[in-house]
C-alpha cells in the first residue's frame, strides 16, 4: 500500500509515543493540567464561525468570557447567544434533510457556518420540486439560500458506491486514502495518500466528471499512551487505561458515553462505550485515576471496512450508570440528553471533539460523513480502511480514542459518536447509528435519576 509522506510519518511517530506527558484533573476545581486555548486555535475557531478576528474583539472576548469556554474558546456574550442559536436550529437539520431528499433533483443541504449558519440547499436542473417545498419544511428562523448545482444526491451516491467497491484495490494500486459525498463542492471526493497528477487523471477518467480527487496523507488512530487523572465518578471525557499484563505499559484512551443495550439493559447491568482498537490493546480489566478498576471488555469491532470502531466495557457491580460528559473541567459537567441521528449530521453542522489525553474540549464543524478513510495504526505498522466514519476540523492526539463527540450546548447536550483518530487538524468519529448497528449498545440519554433505564 502506499505510504504517508515524510511529513506525515513525522506525525505518526510523535503522536505514538507510548510514555506521554501526564495531565491531570483535579476533583475540585478547575483542571490544573488543562490544554491552554492558544491564539491560532481562537483564531482558526473564529474563522470557522464568521466571527471577527479583530484584536480588538477578541480582547472584548477575553474580558468577558471565563473558562470552561462553551465551545472552547473566549466568546462575548453576544457571539455566544449566535453560536446558541445556530446549535438549536441545527436540531431540525435531519428531519429537513430527509422531506427534501423526496423532491426530484435534490442535490444535499450543508450549513455554512462562515456566513452565520447559513443553509445551501441544493438542486439540478430548473429546481422547481426543492423550491416549491423549501419555504414548506424549512424551520422557522433558518437562513437559507438555494444553489444550482451539476450533478443530484443520488448521482454522487451512485459514484460513490461504484468507487466504494473498488476501494481496496484503489489502496493499494493508486494509494487512494479517502473517499466521501461532500455537497459542498458537489463532487465525490477521492483522496490520495500521496498526491500524484497521473492518479488523479486515471481516477477522474475512470470514474467520469463528478470525481475531484486531493491530496489525504494518512492520519493515526489516537490510542495508548499513559496518562490518568483524578476525578472520582466514572463520567465520559476522563482518561482510562488498561494493561494486557502487570509487565506491560499502560494503553490509555478516553471514555465516552454510558451505555445500554439497544434491546433493553437488564436491571443492575451498566456499560461504558469507547473506541474499539482500545480495546483491541487492552487487558481484561479498564481503571481510572480516582475510582480504580470500573469495567471489563464485553464486545468490541476493530477491523477493516468495519461499520464502526467500537467497543464496550461492562461496568462492575458497585459502579451506576451515567449520562455525564466531563468536558473541559470538574466546573463543566453535562448531560447527555439526546442522540443525533445520522441524518442530522450533516457538513457544517456544529459540534465539538473530548478528549482525556489532550484534556480539553475542541469544536468546530463536520467537514466529512459516510466517508471510507484509512488511518494508520502504529502499534502493528499497518494501515486499516474505515467505512461509515465522519470527520471534523480539530485536532485531536493519541489518547483521545474513544472520546464523546458532542454538540456545544449546555444544558442540552447531544451524543454524536465516539472518537476513532486524527492529527494535527482533523479528528475521525464513529456515529452513535452505526455503533449501535456493529455491537447493539448505545448511550444513556435520559434525564433522569437512573439515566440507563
Amino acid at each position: 500500500m502506499r505510504r504517508p509522506t515524510a511529513a506525515a510519518f513525522a506525525l505518526l511517530c510523535s503522536a505514538t509515543a507510548l510514555f506521554g506527558p501526564t495531565f491531570t484533573r483535579a476533583a475540585d476545581g478547575p483542571s490544573a493540567g488543562a490544554s491552554p486555548v492558544s491564539d491560532a486555535d481562537v483564531r482558526l475557531f473564529r474563522s470557522t464561525f464568521g466571527l471577527s478576528t479583530e484584536a480588538s474583539v477578541l480582547s472584548a472576548a477575553r474580558d468577558e468570557d471565563t473558562a470552561p469556554y462553551l465551545y472552547g474558546v473566549p466568546l462575548t456574550a453576544n457571539e455566544r447567544s449566535e453560536l446558541d442559536a445556530r446549535v438549536n436550529r441545527e436540531r431540525s437539520y435531519g428531519t429537513f434533510v430527509g422531506s427534501m431528499s423526496k423532491q426530484a433533483g435534490y442535490a444535499g443541504t450543508y450549513v455554512d457556518q462562515a456566513r452565520g449558519g447559513m443553509w445551501v440547499v441544493q438542486f439540478t436542473g430548473d429546481g422547481g420540486p426543492v423550491n416549491s417545498a423549501m419555504p414548506l419544511t424549512l424551520p422557522s428562523g433558518v437562513p437559507a439560500i438555494t444553489r444550482a448545482v451539476d450533478f443530484s444526491a443520488a448521482d454522487l451516491d451512485a459514484t460513490r458506491a461504484k468507487v466504494e467497491a473498488d476501494y481496496v484495490d484503489l489502496a493499494e494500486e493508486l494509494g487512494v486514502s479517502y473517499l466521501a459525498v461532500d455537497e459542498r463542492v458537489n463532487r465525490v471526493v477521492i483522496g490520495l495518500s500521496i498526491f500524484n497528477a497521473g492518479a488523479a487523471a486515471a481516477l477522474v477518467e475512470r470514474y467520469g466528471a463528478s470525481v475531484q480527487v486531493v491530496s489525504q496523507p494518512i492520519d493515526v488512530i489516537n490510542a495508548c499512551t499513559r496518562t490518568s487523572c483524578g476525578t472520582p465518578s466514572m463520567k465520559g471525557g476522563l482518561v482510562i487505561t488498561s494493561k494486557k499484563s502487570p509487565v506491560d505499559p499502560s494503553i490509555g484512551c478516553t471514555s465516552g458515553f454510558g451505555a445500554k443495550k439497544s434491546s433493553g439493559t437488564p436491571a443492575n447491568t451498566w456499560y461504558f462505550l469507547t473506541a474499539g482498537h482500545c480495546l483491541y490493546y487492552g487487558g481484561g480489566a479498564w481503571s481510572h485515576t480516582g475510582i480504580g478498576a470500573f469495567g471489563t471488555p464485553v464486545i468490541y469491532q476493530y477491523c477493516d471496512r468495519c461499520q464502526a470502531d467500537t467497543g464496550v466495557l461492562k461496568m462492575l457491580e458497585w459502579h451506576t450508570p451515567t449520562n455525564l460528559v466531563f468536558a473541559v473541567d470538574s466546573t463543566d459537567i453535562r448531560s447527555v440528553i439526546g442522540k443525533r441521528s445520522n441524518t442530522d449530521q450533516g457538513l457544517g453542522i456544529a459540534v465539538c471533539r473530548v478528549g482525556g489525553a489532550s484534556n480539553n474540549v475542541r469544536c468546530g464543524t463536520i467537514v466529512g460523513r459516510e466517508l471510507s478513510v484509512t488511518l494508520h495504526d502504529d502499534r502493528e505498522n499497518r494501515d486499516v480502511i474505515y467505512n461509515h466514519t465522519w470527520k471534523m476540523n480539530t485536532d485531536s492526539i493519541t489518547g483521545n480514542s474513544g472520546g464523546p463527540i458532542i454538540n456545544s450546548s449546555r444544558p442540552g447536550t447531544y451524543a454524536f459518536g465516539t472518537l476513532v483518530g486524527g492529527g494535527a487538524a482533523s479528528t475521525y468519529y464513529s456515529t452513535i447509528d452505526y455503533i449501535r448497528a456493529s455491537v447493539g449498545y448505545e448511550p444513556c440519554v435520559t434525564a433522569s435519576t437512573n439515566p440507563c433505564l
